[in-house]
């Protein structure tokens, strides 16, 4: 009895850590999408559809970027790239300062409440 318990803990405390994992690695996913939404993050030139990326990778300011093809498409453009200072503060020291303060308050927390019922909430709420 006491080790089906056990591993039934084991794969509870398992499966919500790699709940919180795949958090902390859909920011580093989607930094791009994300960056060209809100606009934050350094600039790059990138491919279109018809644009050859190496041919883009090679131009670093914006006027060369935005050179017109023969047939008067764009092949390159001009964008967030979702990296830089901006992003290095987003994942570092507020990422940091938010996981610092929820500890000290869950921590306060699991003294007075059942610890079993706040890990429970705790998952729901953050998955």
């Amino acid at each position: 009895m006491m080790m089906q318990k056990s591993i039934y803990i084991l794969v509870l405390l398992t499966l919500s850590y790699m709940v919180g994992e795949m958090g902390h690695f859909l920011l580093g996913a989607t930094s791009r999408d994300i960056a060209r939404e809100v606009g934050y993050g350094d600039k790059a030139c990138f491919a279109m559809e018809n644009g050859t990326t190496l041919a883009c990778r090679q131009r670093k300011d914006e006027t060369s970027c935005e050179i017109r093809q023969e047939g008067g498409g764009q092949d390159c453009k001009w964008d967030y790239t979702g990296l830089g200072m901006d992003y290095q503060v987003l994942t570092g020291p507020a990422f940091i300062a938010v996981f610092t303060v929820s500890g000290v308050i869950f921590g306060i927390t699991a003294d007075y409440m059942n610890r079993l019922r706040l890990f429970g909430c705790a998952v729901l709420v953050y998955s």
